[in-house]
């Protein structure tokens, strides 16, 4: 008989609403239904299904377990069903079955709690009998072909698609004097594996899968389990690069507790294919939308102004800067966030937000009231709005040329806190707009100048798109632009320019970003994931400058602050995920 661990894993972004990023389905029977079926007792697979379970829920994989009298046959094929509608192109499946399987010629089966028996017969078709009683084998019929396995992951949408099989490796058919030799799994070839689809058999031919007490598992699952433990969050969990150390582990396992028992794993894969395991949180986490949120880590920081109001105004006088602009950025303090929390890597995109209006037949506060947005004319080259006479202008026509990867624009801070209330519903998770001092930090990373990128207002071309020479040159009233060019008259789409240290484009420029909270007034004290004022009546605080705006306005320490209706071309948001 034989014992099988197979692992089939898919990660899913997008697409259906009720799929899970990371989805696995383990199944595990330690002892059967029928006598005949434990004749060679198993020992661990119910406990390889779940330390498998445990290490991949703590990976993010939505887990799904399959144990003892549950594992039926039609348990499985409803399972299987399932699985067929998970994936995406960037995601992992993950299937575990523990327990015996066979192979009969040409076809391989893992058999259910409930696999029904059959007279064993010989290569004339006669009944083969021991102590005059008729021997008997599992029934096919009642067990899960590799066919039906093999069809249920290449069916699922995955990119990454593994079959891991923990077994013995004979075949029964040796009994009858045919196929000696043969094994379980040993029908499946390349060509049986879509692109980006893996199969990695525990054992080769004629070898068992091998379990001793000492480990708490099979051999192979124990090597498995060692392997992927010690992995960082950045290791390389890739089939390919796991095969090698695999098979050296499984190898020496096996030999140290029994020096005449040889067992070789032997991998099929067909493209490189990534179990994407994390020994903690994902540095990225990517939603249904296609929004792609870093991980930013907890931490303190000088919150504020190095300088003095009078000392900005004279450095960026040039730019238009005013020192009465500048004063509510003192004093300068610590401040301390005790989490970590995920932050959108780009600007919401118009394409992200059309995904929402479309989703919850929304009408943006300026559609509604009918003051409209701000927008460009090119023919009378003036911005215009909100008015009503101009009330076309929205986030679908701010009177300038916008794909749907720019960030949307013209939504008020009401606007912004609708989509992420339905991103929360959506995702099952907290999705809303950053603090004020998490804006901060983020924007920083850990740099204490004016910009993520130092202090040189020129030097600013190279991180964000703000009033420049390219705005300069078409429009002669911007007097006050950077001499530097950025490329970009108005909105850019999201991340055209270098990242900060946290893996954050566009943090200066491009859009102004509504943060959650009102302007909160700094103190010397240090302080611990301070919030500003949030009442209904409260401004909301803006922070980042824009394409529109002038250098010092996009300085990491910059506030501006507007109540929560207010709509302009420039402004826009990001989001943060609990």
């Amino acid at each position: 008989m034989f014992r099988v661990s197979m692992l089939l894993a898919m990660l899913l972004c997008e697409q259906i609403a009720q799929s899970a990023d990371k989805y696995a389905l383990l199944i595990g029977v330690t002892k059967y239904q029928k006598a005949q079926m434990n004749r060679t007792p198993l020992q661990f697979p119910e406990v390889d299904a779940k330390s498998v379970g445990e290490l991949l829920q703590k990976s993010g994989y939505t887990v799904k377990l399959l144990l003892g009298s549950q594992a039926t046959e039609a348990a499985i094929e409803r399972e299987l069903a399932e699985f067929e509608q998970q994936g995406s192109h960037d995601g992992v499946v993950f299937i575990g079955l523990f327990g015996h399987g066979v192979q009969y010629g040409q076809d391989a089966y893992f058999c259910p709690y409930d696999t029904r028996m059959r007279k064993l017969k010989d290569s004339k078709g006669n009944t083969v009998y021991t102590n005059s009683q008729p021997t008997l084998e599992p029934d096919p019929a009642s067990m899960t072909s590799m066919k039906r396995l093999l069809e249920a992951l290449n069916t699922a949408g995955a990119g990454n698609r593994v079959m891991m099989a923990d077994c013995c490796r004979e075949d029964p058919s040796a009994a009858r004097g045919a196929l000696t030799g043969r094994a379980f799994g040993s029908n499946v070839k390349l060509t049986d594996l879509g692109q980006g689809t893996a199969a990695i058999f525990s054992c080769s031919n004629s070898e068992q899968a091998f379990e001793h007490r000492d480990w708490g598992h099979g051999a192979f699952t124990k090597a498995f389990l060692d392997y992927c433990n010690r992995l960082g969050a950045n290791g390389d969990a890739s089939v390919n690069s796991m095969s090698a150390p695999l098979y050296r582990r499984v190898s020496s396992l096996v030999k140290a507790k029994s020096p005449n028992t040889s067992q070789r794993i032997n991998p099929i894969t067909n493209g490189i294919v990534d179990l994407q395991l994390e020994s903690g949180p994902p540095a990225i986490l990517t939603n249904r939308t296609g929004m792609q949120l870093k991980l930013i880590p907890e931490g303190s920081f000088l919150m504020g102004s190095s300088q003095s109001a009078r000392e900005l105004a004279v450095k960026y006088k040039e730019y238009g800067a005013n020192e009465s602009y500048l004063t509510d950025e003192h004093p300068r303090h610590r401040v301390t966030l005790t989490k970590p929390f995920y932050m959108g890597i780009h600007e919401v995109t118009r394409g992200q937000f059309a995904v929402f209006v479309r989703d919850q037949n929304y009408q943006t506060e300026p559609e509604r009231d009918g003051e409209g947005g701000f927008g460009w004319n090119e023919a009378d080259r003036k911005f215009e709005g909100p008015d009503p006479k101009y009330s076309w202008h929205s986030w679908r026509n701010a009177g300038v040329a916008q794909t749907d990867d720019h960030p949307v624009v013209n939504v008020t801070w009401n606007d912004a806190v609708a989509f992420c209330q339905w991103l929360s519903r959506k995702e099952g998770r907290t999705y809303r707009l950053p603090t004020e001092a998490e804006w901060e930090y983020a924007c920083r990373a850990e740099t204490t100048g004016d910009f993520h990128n130092g202090d040189a207002p020129e030097s600013l071309v190279k991180v964000g798109n703000i009033a420049d020479a390219t705005a300069r040159a078409k429009y002669a009233n911007w007097t006050t632009a950077v001499y530097a060019a950025d490329g970009h008259v108005f909105t850019a789409p999201v991340g055209c320019f270098q990242a900060n240290a946290f893996g954050l484009y566009d943090m200066h420029g491009n859009v102004w970003e509504w943060c959650s909270d009102g302007p909160r007034k700094y103190s010397s004290r240090s302080v611990t994931n301070p919030i500003g004022p949030t009442g209904s009546g409260s401004s909301r605080v803006l922070r980042g400058g824009s394409w529109y705006y002038h250098a010092y306005g996009a300085r990491s320490a910059y506030r501006s602050y507007y109540t929560p209706g207010n709509r302009n071309h420039d402004r826009g948001f990001r989001v943060v995920c609990e």
